[in-house]
């Protein structure tokens, strides 16, 4: 078993080698962040049934859906369709608490999908003050390709008490992306897929494209926060996306 000290993440991303050294360590958490999305329709369900059909061992499952974002965020979004916001700063106390994180614990975030739900994770993590926690690269897909341990044993980890903190310069709002348009300073990145940007797939709210002088990096090549955070850029994510921004008739949209 490893000591507390190499327990920490050397950085936002950690292996499978890495991880696997450290199971059974008394800080360690690590979290299934899966869900299930239909990208035509942006409708989610819970990625639970994956889960349970063989995850990594000890690790909890968290509902990005139901457990882990504000629910009155979804009010007038057509049925099946979430926005996916952050949850109040109790809310996700609750929530990781009841999954064993404290203050001092060690997360290790990971999906079955892109790993676009774990760096989700990851980021809340780190808007509510959390530095120790890392995305598993290559997500359950890669792990189990290596060879490495899978089971099926329901994971119940003690209750623990998590005090969140706030940063602030990692969330951003529509009126602070709408300031940012005309700044020659400022990058917009739009990590949906070409065919969205483009404005060519309807968003779930009816208008189609992209906020005005963004630039497509799709997640299926990098993934936006994460990836910048690896070359060390703390940048700002819009946390309502373009859900929210085509939301608003007035928002301006681009497309082509």
């Amino acid at each position: 078993m490893s000591t507390a000290e190499e327990a920490v993440p050397p950085d936002h991303v950690v292996d499978g080698a890495w991880l696997e050294a450290r199971l059974g360590d008394q800080r360690l958490r690590i979290i299934d962040a899966t869900v299930v999305l239909d990208p035509e329709t942006w409708g989610a369900s819970s990625g639970r049934e994956i889960y349970e059909a063989g995850h990594l061992p000890g690790a909890t499952f968290a509902d990005l859906v139901a457990e882990l974002s504000d629910p009155e965020a979804d009010a007038g979004l057509p049925q099946g369709v979430h926005a996916y916001m952050l949850p109040s700063a109790e809310r996700f106390a609750e929530a990781v608490g009841r999954h064993g994180v404290g203050n001092d614990s060690v997360v290790v975030t990971y999906d079955t999908s892109a790993g676009m739900w774990a760096a989700r994770l990851w980021w809340m993590f780190r808007v509510f003050g959390h530095d120790d926690v890392a995305v598993l690269s290559g997500g359950r897909q890669r792990w189990t390709a290596e060879g490495r341990p899978v089971s099926t044993e329901p994971v119940e980890p003690a209750a623990a008490s998590f005090t969140p903190g706030w940063r602030p310069e990692l969330v951003a709002d529509k009126e602070e992306v709408a300031s940012r348009i005309g700044d020659p300073d400022a990058v917009l990145v739009n990590a949906l897929w070409p065919e969205q940007f483009r404005g060519e797939q309807p968003l779930p709210i009816g208008r189609a494209g992209r906020i005005p002088r963004s630039v497509n990096v799709p997640l299926t090549d990098t993934l936006d926060a994460l990836a910048l955070a690896e070359v060390g850029i703390d940048a700002a994510v819009y946390d309502g996306a373009l859900v929210d921004w085509a939301s608003d008739p007035n928002a301006p949209l681009e497309t082509g």
